[in-house]
């Protein structure tokens, strides 16, 4: 089985009538379990992005013949959503601003959108070892800067989403590695992976492929940085920048990407 990387920009109606009869039917296809903890947010924007959440997953699910209405889901040791009735099934989820992202996929596997943040020299020092911290700010200041930060703290947040154990790993204890390019653009003959991902129907190496060493030795995992392809199309995406990563427990297999509106998911 591939593993499935499937990305969602949330595009309600402004009529409200027709968001409550959008959100109905969005509920429709949802289990009680989804709706008990989307309405534990106190804010509806929060309660919105956890519902489509949902609704991305019921998606992503249908592909292998099961629905999130339907399947009994449970939560691990450290907190991480399981599908107890297909538990050769993986999958993680995450969303911020108008943005949900699901990964499913037969092996462990973590997922991380943010909205680009600010770097922040404190921040930075507390969450990410010391070489991330000087990729990070040997970038300008600015725009630059910030999407570093932000693309490192997705990948980390991927990774440890995949192992499953949560902050029990401290985010500083393990660097992300990211490919070093030559002067002309390309990539270091070490650093390119043979793994494929599927965009827009198009094949391609992706070129932003990190590595995690931790303890002193690489870990057995892909790391995938769509942020590249986002800043590309943010425009048509959210209107404002994002980054988003994928790590997977190995570093076989074929990975498909995909980029869908609400409007066409329900």
């Amino acid at each position: 089985m591939s593993t499935y990387v499937d990305l969602m920009r949330l595009d309600f109606p402004e009529d409200e009538q027709e968001k409550m009869e959008m959100f109905a039917e969005i509920e429709g296809r949802l289990s009680r379990q989804r709706i008990e903890k989307a309405n534990r947010f106190r804010r509806p924007e929060d309660r919105e992005r956890s519902l489509c959440a949902g609704l991305l997953l019921d998606y992503a699910l249908m592909r292998f013949g099961c629905r999130e209405k339907t399947e009994e889901i449970g939560i691990s040791e450290h907190g991480k959503p399981v599908l107890l009735s297909c538990p050769e099934l993986f999958f993680n989820l995450s969303h911020s601003m108008n943005l949900v992202m699901a990964v499913t996929s037969d092996r462990p596997c973590g997922c991380d959108v943010e909205e680009v943040r600010k770097a922040v020299a404190g921040v930075s020092r507390r969450f990410f070892c010391e070489e991330e911290c000087q990729e990070i700010f040997s970038c300008p200041e600015g725009v630059q800067r910030d999407r570093m930060f932000t693309r490192f703290w997705t990948m980390k947040e991927s990774y440890v989403k995949m192992t499953g154990t949560g902050l029990t790993i401290p985010l500083d204890s393990f660097r992300i590695l990211l490919p070093q390019k030559r002067p002309d653009g390309s990539l270091s003959q070490q650093t390119v992976q043979t793994d494929c991902v599927q965009i827009e129907n198009r094949k391609c190496l992706e070129y932003a492929i990190g590595r995690v060493r931790r303890s002193g030795e690489h870990e057995n995992c892909a790391l995938y940085d769509f942020s590249e392809w986002m800043e590309e199309k943010m425009e048509k995406i959210s209107g404002r920048g994002a980054c988003a990563s994928v790590c997977l427990s190995s570093e076989d297999r074929d990975v498909f990407f995909s980029f869908q509106n609400l409007s066409d998911v329900i």
